[in-house]
């Protein structure tokens, strides 16, 4: 599965043909409610129409209503954009927010595990599949998750090595493994973001995920508007390609939501699938 950078990106959708709106390609990946390694072949379009959005709408009084005492909501925008700058302070990217509610692709998961395409990775998946149903099950109580996108792109001439790049006895190692384990350094950010909303809100609970815990970032990425699912089952930004991590920070504050990106703007574009070492 190859990433595609803001460069190949840009190229590619500029000689692409957009496909039909309302059309989105539903591929999976390692923390995707969608399975991970399923050849291209096996990806399938699903209507976005087919999954309610309003389903994801929690039905619970707005944690955040004290503060927003003419019920106008101004103090909760307020706080979503403290949130988002001190998100870029702390080290992240870009925020989106998600309704908290189980990925609305998870049968699809069951249907991949069905099929035994986990291989060996399948008794691990079957054990997770009940915590990734919900993410209630990781924090009781959750009510939005704010999804977090930290860019990994690097300078391309860092890339290839002089000498003409990867030849025998020699390798390439991905970009997102150039620096520091990301494990640690995300996971200091998000625990400091959420020790920071927990003290802007006195008595609301987070939790952050970085890949500690079964949840469906990629699908929750979507639901907060950070992209759509390319042909490379990676999540697509339309301004930075796919080359970002995601993060995940669970609290039990109803927070306004962002828009999902139901557009599939890959059209006839194949830059990642070109790219892809796999073939």
């Amino acid at each position: 599965m190859a990433h595609v950078g803001p460069d190949q990106f840009a190229a590619g959708l500029r000689g692409a043909t957009l496909a039909r709106p309302g059309i989105l390609a539903v591929h999976g990946g390692v923390h995707s409610a969608l399975p991970p390694f399923a050849p291209v072949c096996q990806q399938a379009a699903i209507t976005s129409s087919s999954f309610s959005i309003a389903a994801f709408q929690m039905e619970t009084p707005n944690d955040l209503a004290a503060l927003d005492p003419d019920g106008g909501g101004q103090n909760s925008r307020l706080l979503l954009e403290e949130l988002r700058r001190e998100s870029v302070r702390v080290g992240f990217s870009r925020l989106g927010i998600a309704p908290a509610g189980p990925p609305p692709r998870r049968k699809l998961v069951r249907q991949w595990l069905d099929q035994g395409f986990a291989g060996v990775l399948r008794e691990w998946f079957e054990r997770q599949e009940p915590l990734r149903a919900d993410p209630a099950n990781l924090l009781p109580g959750v009510r939005s998750v704010i999804m977090l996108a930290t860019d990994h792109a690097t300078a391309a001439d860092r890339a290839t090595v002089e000498d003409g790049g990867a030849g025998e006895g020699r390798g390439r190692v991905a970009r997102y493994a150039w620096g520091a384990d990301y494990h640690d350094l995300l996971r200091s950010r998000v625990n400091k973001l959420g020790a920071w909303l927990e003290a802007r809100v006195p008595g609301c609970r987070t939790r952050g995920v970085v890949d500690s815990a079964p949840l469906a970032e990629r699908e929750f990425a979507w639901l907060a508007g950070l992209g759509w699912f390319g042909k490379n089952t990676m999540l697509i930004d339309p301004r930075a390609g796919s080359f970002f991590f995601l993060t995940a920070l669970l609290t039990d504050l109803q927070l306004p939501a962002d828009t999902p990106i139901e557009v599939d703007h890959c059209g006839t574009c194949t830059a990642c699938l070109d790219a892809c070492p796999t073939g």
